[in-house]
Parts: C-alpha cells; sequence; structure tokens
C-alpha cells in the first residue's frame, strides 16, 4: 500500500506573514506550527450500492426490449440523477467560498463568517507561499471552474488564511479530501482530530499540549473540537472539524492569551446559510 502525507499547516501566521485583500505589504514571517497526518489508501472495494447496481442491471438484461427506448433512457437518467443527488446529500458538489468585504461566505459548507475591521485576507499568492508548490494542495484561487477541475486530484484544499487586527492571531479554514487519502472507508472528524493530537504531541520542539476532543456547535452544526497550548503557553489553538460530504473541513484558530476573547467572538459569530 502507498503512504499518503497530508501536511496541515496548523498556525498559519503568528504575527508573521500579512497578506491584505487591499494590496498591502506583507511582513516577516514568524513561527508556522505545521501538523503532520499519515494515512495509508487502501485496495476500492466494490461497495454495496454498485453490487446492487450489477444485480439490476443483469435481471434488466433478462427482461424483454422496450418499445420505447427514449422514454426508458429518461426514465433512467432521472433516476440516476436522483440517486447522486441522494448520495451527495446536503453538500453536492464541493466548492469553496468568496468574499465580500472581510465577510467570508461558502454555501456548499453552509458557513459565513465576518472578521473584524483591520482583519488581513491573505491573497491566492500568499497562500502559496505558506504552503508550497505541491499539485496535491490547493488553494482558494476564485477561480470557481479551476477548482472544480483539480479538487478530486488535491490532497487538502485551503479555502483561507486571515491575521486577525492584533496582527498576532490567525484563522485558517482547510477541508481534507477524505477520498483521496483513504478511498472507500469513513474518516470522521474525530478521526482527523485525533491523529492530528498524535501528531502534534509528537514535535518535541514545539511543546503541545492538547486537551480531550470534545463536541461544538457551530452554526446549527456538530463540530468535533480540540484545544491546544504551545511553547509554554505562549500560544494557542482551537481546531473545530466537522465531516462535509467527501471532506473534512478544519477550522484552525492561532492566537495569545490578549487575543483570546476577539477568537471567541469570532467563533461565536459564525452564522449558518444555504
Amino acid at each position: 500500500m502507498q503512504k499518503k502525507w497530508l501536511w496541515i499547516v496548523t498556525a498559519a501566521v503568528i504575527g508573521g506573514t500579512c497578506a491584505c485583500s487591499g494590496g498591502g505589504a506583507v511582513k516577516e514571517s514568524s513561527e508556522a506550527a505545521v501538523g503532520q497526518l499519515t494515512v495509508q489508501e487502501e485496495p476500492e472495494e466494490t461497495t454495496e450500492d454498485e453490487t446492487q447496481g450489477t444485480q439490476a442491471m443483469e435481471g434488466k438484461a433478462e427482461e424483454p426490449e422496450s418499445d420505447n427506448r427514449e422514454t426508458d433512457n429518461t426514465l433512467n437518467d432521472s433516476v440516476i440523477s436522483e440517486d447522486k443527488e441522494e448520495d451527495e446529500g446536503e453538500y453536492g458538489q464541493f466548492q469553496t467560498g468568496s468574499w465580500d468585504g472581510l465577510t467570508f461566505s461558502n454555501l456548499w459548507l453552509h458557513v459565513e463568517i465576518t472578521f473584524p475591521e483591520g482583519s488581513a485576507v491573505f491573497s491566492e499568492e500568499d497562500m502559496r507561499k505558506l504552503v508550497g508548490d505541491s499539485d496535491e494542495i490547493l488553494v482558494n484561487s476564485g477561480n470557481y471552474e479551476d477548482i472544480q477541475a483539480k479538487a478530486s486530484d488535491a490532497l487538502n484544499i485551503y479555502d483561507f488564511m486571515v491575521t486577525m487586527p492584533d496582527g498576532r492571531s490567525s484563522v485558517q479554514l482547510v477541508y481534507l479530501n477524505t477520498e483521496k487519502l483513504v478511498s472507500g472507508q469513513e474518516i470522521s472528524a474525530e478521526d482527523c482530530l485525533a491523529q492530528m493530537a498524535e501528531d502534534l504531541s509528537a514535535i518535541g520542539d514545539m511543546g503541545y499540549e492538547l486537551g480531550e476532543i470534545e463536541k461544538a456547535e457551530l452554526a446549527g452544526k456538530e463540530f468535533a473540537r480540540l484545544s491546544a497550548s504551545l511553547m509554554g503557553g505562549a500560544l494557542y489553538q482551537e481546531y473545530y472539524a466537522v465531516r462535509a460530504g467527501d471532506y473534512v473541513a478544519v477550522l484552525t484558530a492561532s492566537y495569545e492569551e490578549e487575543g483570546k476573547a476577539a477568537i471567541q467572538r469570532l467563533i461565536e459569530g459564525i452564522r449558518q446559510v444555504q
């Protein structure tokens, strides 16, 4: 089996790189804690739906051909379309979000977040500087067609990175493609955070102290939450994860003690959109 290594930037910029959507200067980068998530690809297995589909096809082959093939094809297309929508559930086809000033909305994930005045939104170029040039990592380019064409081949997709007004706190949203990681296997939000906690604790020089995985409600949905402190309490992080279709969305907030209240207000203000 081929191992896949998925790198997650867990502290995008702490008092460091600052990319303003309005064309502001980029500041000198500082600490960027990185968590390593290791997974294995399993051989693809025939799913129950595929087995049932094959059996249905075999049974239909014994029936006489319909006199109205065009009508049959229309009905079959309709059934396939309905089955596909049912499989995709409430999320449908993956898409990244968009910005209106300092308000970020992702209709696919059903969330909307308004950042306070003075926040700095990272550009596509500056996100790419942090995560590297791997073809298996996508960043939100604002180009819907481009993301649609490449999303299924990406291991993780960065929707946004934002530095808060204090210049020392940051928030980012990343999607982990579970089908790319381990095809055909269910990876829950809790599974993701548990593996992340294990890998973060192995980064000895950062001094991670990790809490228990809990449940938290954001935007009307149940998220898994993991809290952490590092560097002797100089920095804190909150990870919120939720399973969304074939992805696990992970919202990460990094802050110092002075920035805690502002981060809490931001998290509590996340809204549900349809």
